[in-house]
């Protein structure tokens, strides 16, 4: 056996720390939910864990591990890595690790650890989720059933009423929808018991709130899924109570103004447009994490990155700086090839978007404001052009300032590895 260097010889005990484990396809995740550390083994390095925690020593582990691999494990390094990931005691105290979001940005979060188990636990249940299913068909088949339900983006424009306080109330509104969006990500979680923390990031030029449920990695696929879909339930459920409400306005069971029916279907907007962005699985969307556990892909998006960034350096003559993805499994480069082509298609539709809808939409208003300013007539007050400005800068302006700055690091990172 490879000779040991101290704190660790043949004859050592390690106290092995709590862990959970999951199967997750040919590997096993072990991991401490309550301080998000998570590690895939594979099997065998799970049993010498397991040895170790039985009260084998160093030596012993080993022997047995020979005994049943045929092959001599390298224990220092194993205890090194086991120590540092926190899943083995010693001497020097774990730095908290400290969490990211997307390409590594670091978030503020707050806890939703308020969230009672037990209440969770009621709302999630199975009639509870029944009752919301029933709730999203019986709207869905209405909606089928008269199109005509569905509002014109022309709402947005709240003709019969103003627009300043409208759009600040449904913006409001919409702020209260996504915070519910992300407690019911939460609520699935804490009704597992696991700890939970919400922060701020963006997904390219959309800042968007983010809910870390990484604790469930070790609850069953059917926790995950309905974690994942959680937020789209909730969403749903809405956009079902606000269907229902034109429904009965349309047939005369309750009497709603003009400015109403706008108010009312600029929210049913709102959420349908949050569904919508949750398809575009090019993303790190709700979905996109339902796709990648489905197919047991842990780094779906970043693989696919790196299987694109090899691609272009073989293509450039770097091939010395082509990252090694040899260890992948044939079923999971599969699945890597087939969402390269999504990521591709939708990061181009994402730009495109951003070029013909929103850059069309600040053109306007610039018209709009240099024809007020000039003498001429235009639709939009003072207020509402500073309202709009407001708006833009602040929801969307903060999202293309982090979506950029990741870019421009990206960039540089890449330049670095090509010059080198």
């Amino acid at each position: 056996m490879t000779q040991l260097r101290a704190p660790y010889n043949a004859d050592t005990t390690v106290a092995v720390l709590p862990f959970q484990r999951r199967p997750e396809g040919d590997e096993i995740v072990i991991g401490d939910p309550s301080r998000g550390a998570f590690l895939a083994l594979p099997k065998d390095g799970v049993d010498l864990l397991d040895w170790l925690a039985a009260g084998d020593t160093v030596g012993e582990a080993a022997r047995r591990y020979e005994s049943r691999y045929h092959e001599t494990p390298d224990m220092e390094d194993f205890l090194a890595v086991m120590t540092a990931e926190g899943f083995i005691a010693g001497d020097r105290p774990r730095e908290e690790p400290h969490h990211h979001g997307p390409k590594g940005r670091r978030l503020r979060k707050v806890s939703l650890d308020w969230i009672s188990p037990a209440v969770a636990r009621r709302l999630t249940s199975a009639p509870v989720l029944a009752a919301c299913l029933l709730l999203i068909g019986g709207a869905t088949a209405i909606m089928l059933a008269d199109l005509s339900l569905f509002p014109s983006t022309e709402v947005l424009l709240y003709p019969h009423g103003n627009f300043a306080v409208l759009s600040l109330t449904v913006l409001a509104l919409t702020l209260g929808a996504t915070f519910l969006h992300e407690l019911a990500h939460a609520t699935v979680a804490r009704a597992a018991g696991v700890p939970v923390t919400l922060g701020i990031s963006n997904l390219m030029y959309v800042m968007v709130a983010q809910t870390d449920i990484s604790g469930l990695r070790m609850a069953s696929k059917g926790r995950l899924f309905l974690a994942f879909l959680a937020g789209s339930i909730v969403d749903l459920v809405s956009a079902s109570l606000l269907v229902l409400t034109l429904f009965a306005d349309r047939h005369g069971v309750i009497a709603m103004a003009p400015v109403g029916r706008e108010f009312v279907g600029a929210l049913l907007l709102s959420y349908v447009f949050r569904v919508f962005f949750q398809c575009f699985f090019y993303l790190r969307t709700d979905l996109y994490y339902l796709v990648s556990t489905a197919l047991n892909c842990r780094n779906l998006m970043s693989d696919t990155e790196t299987m694109l960034r090899n691609g272009v350096l073989r293509l450039i003559g770097k091939r010395a700086h082509v990252t090694d993805q040899s260890g992948i499994s044939r079923r999971e480069r599969t699945a890597i090839r087939t969402y390269s082509v999504f990521y591709i298609v939708g990061r181009g539709f994402a730009v495109m978007t951003l070029l013909t809808v929103f850059v069309p939409i600040m053109a306007t208003v610039v018209t709009e404001f240099i024809t007020w300013t000039s003498g001429g007539r235009s639709h939009l007050t003072p207020l509402d052009f500073v309202l709009i400005l407001v708006l833009m800068l602040g929801v969307y302006g903060v999202g293309v300032v982090m979506w950029v700055r990741g870019l421009i690091r990206g960039l540089v990172k890449f330049g670095r590895t090509v010059r080198a």
